[in-house]
């Protein structure tokens, strides 16, 4: 029994005021409300009110089992109907508290801040009734009662919170941090208010509070990590973990937030060692090997990528995102039959996830299987692949338009652009007329290339909606969607010598300047590719890494880079002696870009829109290929079948393998510019 009882028959022998027992209880001092009717019990008295304020004091003392037994107690000795009623409630109590309890977040039972100062009554139904407008009618009360207690003011807030009235509940958790202004809980609670009602600044304030007064209070640190997220405040965010982390050396939590905060970041070696630490605490943690599986594979660690993330899918198999990343995994490592085995258990167990079916499509364009690529292909819409934006009207589906106008209009990336027009003349020859929306960047050398088109540069929904209404058309079609109707099989592919042309004065600049360099052959390189997002570790190396390229003789080297790079060419001077042309204003002009790749012999680039574009003009295109190439460039085999003119050098290992691959190129290009000679 615990302390509380023993002192019901202690105490001294002066007559106490039974009110002052209770008086005591309402305002929270429920050790001197304890002594109170521990005296009353040492002078002989006995009451059913005494029995009840003794059974009150058990509940807010979360001792059901003491408070029954008070209640058996006076109705041994008094037949009081209202004792019995309680007893009956008490028991109640103690047999449904653990359900109870889940239904209303743990309730006064479990909560370490339950309020000392809610009458009995309160806990009672709090344990017991499942009807909230009895519950918030109770504390409410109790609240009004005792305005100046910080625990109450907080269960009240909670309270209110819960019905909705969000306003008055911050009141109350204001109220409630004034009196209390130290307590990790209270402030706790307050931030994520503040969080949810809009008032982001001061809710971090709050959350930092709490966890400076609290540290040991893992909610805390969680919440104000996720606030500092949503604020966009990432650098804060970070260090926020890394406290966390220290505050928390045994919790895996901690670190697997600084995991995934410095993948956020693109710090990917702090990613790596985070979540490394993190499944060292936590092995069997299906969100940590998840995160950091799909890590590994951007890593290029694909067999220790591929451990975790099966081992993800083994413990959940009902999963679909398990089954999703399983996938992954198994493309990466070339495993091709395996990863659409994943994928399609994955859509068996969430038939309209869009990025599964994505990746299903994906997978199947790299084994060139590309009706059933494209069929999948729509699933981009949904997932953000695709610009969300759409024109009013009526889609093409591949009928006769010998009678009508199409649109054909603009989406993704400036290389996707161009590797789908290769479809526009397939289009536009079915049609009446024909418009098309391109990247502002691309208008000019779309409208050289596509003259019996009307072509219109435009990038946003106001671009689509003016175009709409400036130039009628019966039916229209994204650029991606065209390959679907016109590219169902390898073999609809033409063999073009190009289907993009370069401004003729233009190109008699550009071949004037690359006159006046002292080699024999023209040679125009890229070496970065893409962003993080979509896969820059793996299209990318350092230029150095071309040294067997770079230094071959009766070579001019042209960078076509157009990522910022003037320290890497400053190094590669410094370095091997090379100076490699590189003119920003053919750079910034895409058809600028084109006139000087026409004038090359020959380009080579790792996958990005220069290969489009070298291709799209029907010029020579060694590619860089990775060992899992995105499905443009196919899972195997050495030509693409978007650009005759190009070629694919495949690394034959994952990631940052690139050597043989500039030997191959090197020995290739000798070979063929020598036969030009």
């Amino acid at each position: 029994m615990i302390a509380w009882w023993a002192n019901l028959f202690g105490g001294g022998r002066i007559r106490p005021d039974p009110e002052g027992a209770w008086t005591a209880l309402r305002a929270g001092r429920l050790q001197e409300a304890t002594d109170l009717l521990g005296q009353c019990r040492a002078n002989g008295e006995d009451s059913p009110a005494l029995s009840r304020l003794a059974t009150h004091i058990g509940w807010q003392q979360q001792d059901l089992g003491a408070a029954a037994g008070l209640l058996e107690t006076a109705l041994r000795l008094l037949l009081d109907a209202p004792l019995r009623h309680e007893l009956e409630a008490t028991r109640q109590a103690i047999r449904s508290a653990d359900t109870v309890a889940q239904a209303f977040e743990g309730t006064l039972l479990r909560d370490p801040m339950h309020p000392r100062a809610v009458t009995g009554i309160s806990a009672r139904l709090l344990l017991t009734q499942a009807d909230a407008s009895q519950v918030f009618a109770c504390v409410e009360a109790a609240w009004h009662a005792q305005r100046e207690n910080p625990q109450l003011c907080f269960l009240y807030g909670r309270v209110l919170g819960s019905a909705g009235r969000l306003s008055d509940a911050t009141s109350a958790l204001r109220d409630a941090a004034r009196l209390a202004p130290t307590s990790g809980p209270i402030l706790h609670e307050l931030g994520n208010l503040l969080d949810q009602t809009g008032l982001q600044s001061e809710a971090i304030d709050y959350l930092e509070l709490s966890v400076h007064h609290t540290p040991s209070l893992e909610a805390a640190w969680i919440d104000l990590m996720r606030v500092l997220d949503v604020a966009g405040d990432l650098e804060t965010a970070i260090d926020a973990a890394r406290r966390f982390a220290l505050a928390h050396s045994s919790s895996a939590e901690g670190a697997f937030w600084v995991g995934k905060f410095s993948e956020r970041r693109g710090d990917l070696a702090a990613a790596d060692n985070a979540y490394e630490s993190a499944l060292a605490l936590k092995p069997q943690s299906a969100p940590i090997m998840t995160n950091y599986g799909l890590l590994l594979l951007e890593l290029g660690r694909i067999p220790q990528a591929n451990q975790l993330l099966a081992g993800v899918a083994t413990q959940t198999p009902a999963d679909a995102a398990a089954q999703m990343n399983l996938g992954l995994a198994l493309r990466f490592a070339g495993d091709l039959d395996g990863a659409l085995a994943s994928f399609r258990t994955a859509l068996t167990l969430a038939p309209e996830d869009a990025m599964t079916r994505y990746h299903l499509a994906t997978t199947h364009l790299l084994r060139q299987e590309f009706a059933e690529g494209w069929d999948h292909y729509d699933a981009r819409w949904q997932q953000d692949i695709a610009d969300q934006r759409r024109p009013p009207g009526s889609p093409w589906t591949g009928e006769n338009l010998e009678d009508k106008h199409l649109l054909v209009w603009g989406e993704q990336g400036l290389g996707d652009h161009i590797m789908f027009a290769s479809c526009i003349r397939d289009a536009a020859r079915t049609a009446k007329t024909c418009t098309v929306e391109c990247h502002p960047r691309l208008q000019t050398l779309f409208e050289r290339s596509f003259p019996w088109c009307n072509v219109v540069g435009g990038n946003t929904q106001d671009d689509l909606d003016r175009l709409a209404k400036a130039h009628p058309y019966d039916v229209h079609l994204p650029l991606g969607d065209l390959p679907g109707i016109v590219r169902r099989s390898r073999s609809d592919f033409p063999r073009h010598t190009g289907y993009l042309v370069a401004d003729e004065d233009k190109r008699r600049t550009w071949r004037s300047r690359l006159a006046g360099l002292p080699g024999q052959f023209k040679v125009g390189i890229s070496w970065i590719g893409g962003v993080r997002q979509t896969g820059k570790t793996r299209r990318s190396m350092p230029l150095l890494t071309w040294t067997p390229l770079l230094t071959l003789p009766d070579i001019d080297f042209v960078s076509l880079q157009y990522a910022r790079c003037e320290p890497e060419l400053e190094q590669v001077k410094g370095t091997l002696g090379v100076t490699i042309q590189h003119w920003q204003e053919a750079i910034d002009d895409l058809d600028e870009t084109a006139a000087l790749i026409s004038e090359l012999d020959a380009v080579i680039s790792v996958c990005n829109t220069t290969v489009h574009l070298t291709g799209a003009l029907g010029k020579p295109v060694w590619v860089l290929t990775p060992f899992v190439a995105e499905w443009r460039y196919l899972a195997q085999g050495v030509s693409m079948p978007w650009y005759p003119s190009a070629k694919l050098v495949r690394q034959q290992a994952p990631h940052h393998d690139w050597g043989n691959v500039i030997s191959t190129v090197g020995q290739e290009l000798v070979t063929q510019l020598g036969s030009r000679s």
